[in-house]
């Protein structure tokens, strides 16, 4: 009778184990640039989409497998761009539509969010220069549309949290950092 006690009591607490513990948020995915000097994660379901055909100092990261271009986007598509040649990466014809102070490796810097006109339509982007004396950093979100530049703004700035400075190989860029919309 014992053994029928402890057999029930193993199964009850197992059951109660297996009931309360909740499946684990994946983890999020890693890059790291040795010749760059950064590292940053990303969401578990976007793709690493490596320089996607720009410069060897821009790498790039999507909710989207196959984007090649932002003039392929839809407006759910999310791009982000790791530039270590910091240019500001804000048009003239930018709107303001937020900003927030944030810190990235160590380092206080702002982060905005702005709407432009382009030849393709509008677009919409949240960005951050991160200047790592010699060097400059940019990190930007392009979307097409406001929503999914809301809908993704924890991410982005979760990303921003997540990157980390080393030593670089590669020249520093010349820092251009990033201004709000008209304040130039």
């Amino acid at each position: 009778m014992a053994r029928c006690r402890w057999g029930f009591v193993l199964a009850a607490l197992l059951v109660a184990v297996s009931c309360s513990s909740q499946p684990s948020a994946p983890a999020w995915r890693s890059f790291s640039s040795a010749e760059y000097g950064y590292s940053i994660s990303y969401p578990p379901t976007w793709f690493d989409l490596g320089s996607a055909g720009a410069p060897a100092s821009e790498h790039y990261f999507s909710n989207r497998k196959d984007l090649g271009s932002a003039v392929q986007m839809r407006p759910g598509d999310v791009s982000v761009e790791v530039s270590a040649d910091c240019q500001s990466g804000v048009s003239r014809n930018a709107v303001l539509i937020s900003k927030a102070d944030l810190v990235v490796g160590g380092i206080p810097t702002t982060r905005y969010v702005v709407s432009a006109s382009t030849i393709e339509g509008p677009v919409f982007m949240a960005v951050a220069t991160v200047e790592k004396r010699p060097s400059c950093y940019r990190v930007l979100m392009l979307t097409r549309s406001q929503g999914a530049v809301e809908s993704n703004l924890a991410d982005f700035d979760q990303m921003l949290n997540s990157v980390r400075f080393s030593s670089r190989s590669a020249p520093a860029g010349s820092p251009v950092p990033t201004v709000a919309p008209g304040s130039s």
